[in-house]
């Protein structure tokens, strides 16, 4: 009897272990709401001043890290387009652009830890307009490193790269370069950053945005270098692909896939800017273009800023991320509206035309890996 009792309750203890087991193996699960209504707000209910920026999912915290511009509380000039004041000083072309950080376990409650970065300040080093910053983080060297793009104060001709470091994403990031010399091309603007799975590093950027060039603002991609603080110049380049008068790109891995998007270029508009998708095999090409991600009328008024790698029931879910211009109520550019698409794909790897959601639900995996 006593041998039967032990079985029994032998068996009660491996069947609950069982479910644990099962229990842990399925995860667990946020139901995200993305809402593309309404302003998004941070845990304390304020409107979320960020732009132009990108995600980076932090595994050892578990958290997504949103990056981006703050542009404060300046008012935008009336009609269709931001660049009506494109003059230092104007609304979006102040000197004292922030890069804010917001931190957030799910991606929908989001937790403002502060601006890592200011070109008001002294310490900064330079003297410019910021746009486009995008925060990496590089295990080999254990350092959250950041890029941005900028306007040199007093002349619109001479747009550059810089980049700061901080061994915290929170910072305080320091620079480390003022003006990225490496690159294949000059006259840069719009870009955004890669990590591949290997640890190797890419920029996808536009050049030659301003000078003698029949055909301008080109899209390439290049390798970075091992620290990410530079680029590996023109013989890790991809040379120029897809369309010109481009800017605004985002560049990811599916599988063993890789995308480039980016659109058509957009100076602050409060319209669609037509964007295309580009695949390839490797990050350096050759690149396939193919159509565009949706169809004029579809409502999406927005600008692409990144596409957003989101942890899912999928296993990895993209989100695609623009910034609405012009659209804040009583015109505050800091209130701007973002829209946030799912992206979804074909059997073969290729993009479906995304299609406007108001609301919509996304099972965010919370599961610490």
């Amino acid at each position: 009897r006593d041998i039967v009792f032990c079985l029994c309750a032998l068996m009660r203890v491996l069947c609950c272990t069982l479910l644990l087991l099962i229990g842990c193996s399925a995860g667990s699960f946020s139901d995200t709401l993305i809402d593309n209504v309404d302003p998004r707000r941070d845990d304390k209910g304020t409107i979320m001043d960020i732009h132009d920026g990108n995600t980076w999912w932090d595994a050892p915290t578990n958290q997504y890290m949103y990056f981006g511009a703050s542009y404060g509380d300046c008012i935008e000039p009336k009609g269709p387009s931001g660049c009506a004041a494109n003059h230092h000083g104007g609304c979006g072309f102040k000197l004292n652009h922030n890069v804010s950080l917001y931190t957030s376990p799910n991606f929908q409650n989001w937790t403002f830890q502060g601006h890592i970065f200011s070109m008001a300040e002294k310490e900064s080093g330079i003297d410019g307009i910021l746009f486009c910053p995008k925060v990496i983080y590089n295990k080999k060297t254990s350092t959250w490193v950041l890029w941005f793009n900028y306007i040199a104060n007093g002349s619109f001709t001479e747009s550059l790269y810089a980049v700061a470091t901080s061994k915290k994403a929170s910072g305080p990031y320091k620079i480390v370069s003022k003006k990225v010399t490496t690159l294949a091309y000059t006259n840069t603007g719009d870009f955004n950053l890669m990590v591949d799975d290997d640890g190797t590093g890419y920029i996808i950027y536009t050049s030659h945005i301003d000078g003698p060039y029949i055909k301008t603002h080109r899209m390439s991609v290049e390798e970075l270098t091992d620290d990410y603080l530079a680029t590996k110049g023109k013989e890790k380049n991809s040379g120029f692909f897809g369309h010109w008068f481009v800017e605004a790109p985002s560049l990811f891995r599916r599988n063993s896939t890789y995308y480039a998007i980016f659109g058509e270029c957009c100076c602050y508009c409060d319209h669609a800017a037509p964007v295309y998708s580009h695949t390839a095999d490797h990050p350096l090409g050759p690149w396939k273009t193919l159509g565009p991600l949706w169809k004029k009328d579809s409502g999406i008024t927005a600008q692409q800023t990144n596409v957003a790698a989101v942890r899912s029931e999928k296993g990895w879910s993209f989100v695609w991320q623009g910034d609405r211009w012009q659209s804040a109520p009583h015109r505050v550019k800091g209130h701007d509206f973002s829209y946030w698409g799912e992206m979804e794909f074909e059997k073969d790897g290729t993009p479906k035309e995304i299609q406007y959601q108001p609301k919509w639900k996304l099972a965010v995996n919370t599961t610490r890996p």
